[in-house]
């Protein structure tokens, strides 16, 4: 597929630091690595727990084959673990530490996207936990300043926004969102290069009805002030190694219908169940006592939907769940007779989210790679597609997965069998779905 067939011109899930490529990384590192050694001593540790050997970091600018070393070591071009990926992109975090007013990165990853074929993008950054408040009004309002100034500049035909990444912690959600909404209340002229807040990284250990009363302030908060209203973008069904693929795919729902306005990824709500089969989950009594009040409780629409609730059998197996240590794992392993009911039930969820009019955003190679998906002919894509659900395709961290758009658009039309009529309802779906569009008003 050429540059100029490229039908996607707004990205919508993208991380900043996932932009750099090797070359960036080596690059804009050679005059600064001597001065981030304990980084670098992290990265090395951290490298070496997952993936068996510790990386040469000096080599990567003391040698002459340096580039090619750090290339080998930082992309992320072999199917494996979420654990395996965070070890290669702690380079880019270990060389380029997040400052209050350094917009280095930023910078360089806006120029070159300038010239991507892209419209639009949304890049993702995280809001360090260990900024005050004071630290958090400077980098907010050094990162919008200088987006809206590029914006500016090169007369809007590129338009970049940065949606914060915030904790799934707590204590430091609070915080920090509190911290960012005082900013936008204070810097009104600002507010359009920040329309919402993320959630990325690990997302198993943190189900969403921890996030559910957060989520009403937000909606609270976006009612009082709808000019600087936040969207809420949230990274779910990616990883369901700790949980079952039912528990998980009930996420996916609840994220959406607890207030959550554009879902990544998803892949539990409609990847093929055979791919479980003979894999085993040790999930957590109280989740599974979750699933089951889950299933009691919408029973008539999953019914509706053409999933069928055994309530005599849940309502034994609940009495006896009961009896557990919320904190018990129960083992379970997938057999063939399993696959028609989870396929029933991802099939009812995916009706309702249709209805409901839910955005997913696929991220097609980082799924391959990340997510468990042994080839693009399992992927959900085309699934979510048939069930007529709103859904765009976007890069993830193309730096590191070595992609772009006319790449992810490439494996989609040759590898998923997408059509050209395909592609152009994923573009447009992506162009209506801004995070401005999705929460905040003019008045």
């Amino acid at each position: 597929m050429k540059e100029q067939e490229l039908y996607t011109k707004h990205e919508l899930h993208l991380h900043l630091y996932g932009c750099l490529d090797a070359d960036d990384v080596w690059q804009l590192g050679r005059k600064a690595w001597r001065e981030r050694t304990d980084g670098l001593e992290w990265y090395a540790d951290e490298y070496e727990k997952v993936w068996g050997r510790r990386p040469d970091w000096k080599s990567y600018w003391e040698k002459e084959d340096g580039r090619e070393r750090l290339r080998r070591d930082y992309l992320f071009q072999t199917p494996s673990t979420l654990d395996h990926f965070l070890a290669c992109i702690n380079l880019s975090i270990a060389m380029f530490p997040i400052t209050p007013d350094n917009v280095e990165v930023l910078d360089h990853i806006l120029h070159r996207m300038k010239h991507s074929g892209l419209r639009y993008a949304e890049l993702r950054n995280p809001l360090p936990t260990r900024f005050g408040e004071d630290e958090t009004r400077r980098y907010l309002s050094t990162f919008a300043k200088s987006v809206l100034t590029f914006e500016m500049k090169h007369g809007a035909s590129f338009i970049p926004r940065i949606p914060i990444s915030l904790s799934r912690e707590d204590e430091d959600l609070y915080r920090l969102y509190g911290y960012l909404r005082r900013w936008l209340d204070g810097n009104p002229e600002l507010a359009a290069a920040i329309p919402a807040i993320d959630f990325c990284h690990a997302e198993e250990g943190f189900p969403p009805k921890h996030k559910k009363e957060f989520f009403k302030r937000v909606q609270e908060d976006n009612a009082k002030s709808p000019r600087t209203a936040l969207a809420i973008l949230y990274h779910v069904g990616e990883s369901f190694q700790t949980i079952s693929i039912e528990s998980s795919a009930r996420w996916v729902w609840q994220t959406h219908t607890w207030g959550a306005h554009r879902l990544g990824h998803c892949i539990s709500l409609g990847v093929p169940p055979q791919l479980m089969v003979g894999k085993s989950v040790r999930e957590r009594v109280e989740e599974r006592l979750d699933h089951i009040s889950f299933l009691l409780e919408n029973k008539s629409w999953l019914r509706k939907n053409g999933y069928i609730v055994d309530e005599t059998e849940i309502l034994k197996e609940r009495e006896a769940l009961r009896r557990r240590s919320p904190d018990e794992r129960l083992d379970r392993t997938y057999t063939e007779d399993d696959v028609p009911r989870i396929r029933a039930f991802q099939d009812a969820l995916m009706d309702d989210l249709r209805e409901k009019k839910a955005m997913i955003e696929c991220n097609p190679s980082s799924n391959l790679l990340i997510g468990n998906i042994p080839s693009p002919e399992f992927h959900p894509l085309r699934r979510f597609l048939a069930k007529g659900l709103n859904v765009s395709i976007s890069t993830d961290d193309p730096g590191l997965f070595n992609t772009s758009m006319q790449k992810e658009e490439q494996l989609c039309s040759e590898k998923m069998g997408l059509s050209v009529e395909d592609l152009r309802r994923l573009a447009k779906n992506a162009e209506l779905a801004t995070a401005s569009q999705l929460v905040r008003r003019k008045l």
